[in-house]
């Protein structure tokens, strides 16, 4: 009797350490668990906030949904630019639009040719910012300008520019090429691009690595499409030409950009949009074109218009316009 009451209580007795092992166990992974979630959204919020203008599918986190596409829009917008053709205030446009999370795209005219223009100083500044990915000293150097660079004067005034002999930063001379489209620092970029090796020209390599195949220097003046360079301002949203920290770099300067009577004037004021406009003026036409990335706050979209026409000043209404319609359409879709 007594060796069975012994043996009951020695059976009860391991049972009850197997239990609180398995408690012990379960609350162990239970605790590891609820440690390693913590630190996953801690690293998630990091990287969000430390990358706020990249693409937020590739910055930190995955996931995808189909959506809707947007022919029947098109064919609206394309009716409406035919209207602005027949009441003179354009004589061509090209739409270029492309949903950036995960969604469809369109085009009007797409494969039309423009001149680039100041629109080439995108290109310019990723060539900079991909030399100091290496030589991040390159960034601090001074350039000093002497008035003697050759290059296109400024079409519209910009309100800083390099003035001769005074000496700026690359990086400075980056953020006036950019925010406020200054002629005289894109010069003097281009010429420091070209010290830094003299066999191996860097601003070519990079325009074709960007599918910009006819140089701006050659003899062909309309020679770059609304998708084509489109195409760079989703590398820079990827990431996928320069390094996370450049390509934030570069979206920030362009988020600066002081231009606002072209993409600009169709949004609302809180609504951030990395952009840059190019101008051309010749004997018979005047060209306007703004492109960039908006960042609706549920669906980032890139979005570049390329114009035709005789007046400037109704060139960038109709790209105002285009700018608000797009929106519209998007912000109602969420």
């Amino acid at each position: 009797m007594m060796g069975r009451m012994f043996h009951a209580a020695n059976a009860f007795r391991q049972k009850s350490h197997l239990t609180r092992g398995f408690v012990v166990l379960i609350t162990g992974c239970l605790l590891l668990s609820t440690a390693w979630i913590t630190v996953a959204r801690l690293r998630l919020s990091l990287c969000h906030s430390r990358y706020t203008l990249l693409n937020p599918l590739r910055r930190c986190s995955d996931g995808n949904e189909m959506k809707r596409e947007y022919e029947a829009f098109r064919d609206e917008l394309l009716l409406w630019t035919e209207q602005q053709k027949m009441n003179g205030a354009i004589t061509h446009a090209s739409i270029y639009f492309r949903d950036l999370d995960g969604g469809p795209w369109f085009g009007i005219n797409e494969e039309e040719k423009f001149s680039a223009a100041s629109l080439l100083k995108v290109p310019i500044m990723m060539a900079v910012l991909r030399q100091a990915e290496t030589h991040p000293e390159i960034l601090t150097q001074e350039l000093g300008y002497s008035g003697t660079l050759e290059g296109q004067p400024n079409i519209f005034d910009p309100s800083k520019t390099v003035l001769p002999g005074e000496y700026l930063s690359v990086e400075e001379l980056l953020r006036r090429m950019i925010v406020y489209s200054d002629n005289s620092s894109k010069e003097l970029l281009k010429a420091r691009l070209l010290s830094l090796n003299e066999q191996n020209d860097l601003l070519a390599q990079t325009y074709h690595d960007l599918g910009i195949f006819a140089l701006p220097n050659s003899s062909i003046d309309n020679f770059i499409t609304v998708k084509t360079y489109s195409s760079i301002f989703r590398l820079l949203f990827n990431a996928s030409y320069l390094s996370k920290e450049m390509s934030q770099k570069a979206l920030e300067l362009l988020s600066a950009a002081e231009f606002r009577d072209g993409l600009v004037g169709g949004l609302p004021t809180a609504i951030t949009i990395a952009h840059k406009f190019g101008v051309r003026e010749l004997p018979d036409q005047e060209q306007l074109h703004d492109c960039g990335i908006v960042f609706h706050p549920q669906t980032p979209y890139l979005i570049c218009v390329m114009t035709r026409g005789k007046d400037l000043n109704m060139l960038a209404n109709v790209i105002r316009d285009i700018s608000r319609k797009v929106y519209q359409e998007v912000d109602v879709r969420n």
